[in-house]
């Protein structure tokens, strides 16, 4: 049973709710625009900025053209801003033009109700950054997704940038590694189905061409493949057998496809077993070829002897009675 002020209580919260829903829903908009060009390559053209406020949850983008770039925003809410090297449909530059990939605009801006003139931003020069994901024995981490987060905490979506069996990062899709940074760059792993965001691993400050190795303790965990390149430079995968001497229990494939294994191992994988291939050393003979090679079975010399047992007992019993 609910009593009188649980219920009004409880309308009141609602009522409360859907009027705030209603007037964020009818909030006032805005202009806000300004000009964007890169120190090294001139004015900015085809690529993103992206307005986000964790206030209202709100992502809007607007595409430079030009150098220039204009958004309609709510207004009375403050606002981060962030670059992206990203076309109008949302892939990322492969080109490499001195460009950084995401980088933070600015730290905060908040809308009024009258248009907003930002002014003129400048991007710093991107560099050519080379990242390397590795397990904890030096080994290469192949199909990590891996995101990037800039100073504003915006990011790239999952599923745009992964590692080749290098373990270098390269765009999806492209084949070069390698993309150009600028300034304070998170770097996170995304974890298979997880659809949210990523785990911070690493944080980069790049200011020149780079090369930064990341170590993972758990790369399954994040769906990575670890490789161990072969002496013909392809990657293969290498399996681990629980061994108290554990070099005596490692197996590796080769590039045919067949399976070798250490000489110490008990067993052996294709080659048969050396004591199947030479001659049968039996009780009574060693020639496998011999009349007498029936006898070399023992479940027959077992039966045999258990045969011998019986007519002599039954002998020793016929004797008594006689």
């Amino acid at each position: 049973m609910v009593c009188r002020r649980t219920f009004l209580s409880t309308l009141g919260a609602g009522l409360a709710g859907t009027y705030a829903a209603s007037q964020r829903a009818s909030a006032a908009s805005t202009t806000v625009s300004g000009t964007l060009e890169s120190a090294v390559a001139g004015p900015i053209d085809g690529s993103t900025v992206e307005f986000f406020s964790p206030d209202v949850n709100d992502f809007t983008k607007a595409t430079v053209e030009d150098g220039r770039f204009e958004a309609a925003v709510e207004a009375d809410v403050t606002y981060y801003l962030t670059f992206y090297q990203q076309d109008r449909s949302g892939s990322y530059r492969t080109s490499f033009d001195d460009v950084p990939l995401l980088y933070g605009l600015d730290d905060t801006i908040h809308t009024d109700e009258t248009a907003t003139d930002l002014g003129a931003y400048e991007l710093p020069e991107g560099y050519l950054t080379q990242i390397r994901f590795e397990d904890l024995n030096g080994n290469p981490i192949r199909h990590l997704d891996v995101v990037f987060r800039a100073s504003t905490g915006s990011g790239t979506g999952p599923g745009r940038f992964t590692t080749n069996s290098d373990g270098y990062v390269y765009i999806t899709d492209e084949t070069d590694p390698g993309i150009e940074l600028s300034g304070e760059v998170g770097v996170e792993l995304q974890e298979p189905g997880s659809g949210g965001g990523g785990s911070r691993v690493d944080h980069l400050r790049v200011t020149e061409d780079s090369e930064f190795t990341i170590p993972i303790r758990d790369p399954e965990a994040y769906g990575g493949v670890v490789m161990d390149a072969s002496a013909d430079g392809t990657a293969t995968s290498t399996g681990h057998v629980e061994s108290a001497d554990a070099a005596s229990r490692e197996a590796s494939t080769e590039s045919d496809g067949s399976a070798t294994v250490d000489s110490r191992r008990e067993s052996s994988t294709p080659a048969e077993d050396a004591a199947d291939s030479e001659a049968y050393r039996g009780f009574l003979t060693n020639d496998s070829d011999s009349s007498l090679a029936f006898l070399n079975d023992p479940v027959t010399l077992t039966w045999a002897g258990i045969g011998v047992s019986i007519v002599g007992i039954v002998a020793q019993l016929l004797g008594r009675q006689s």
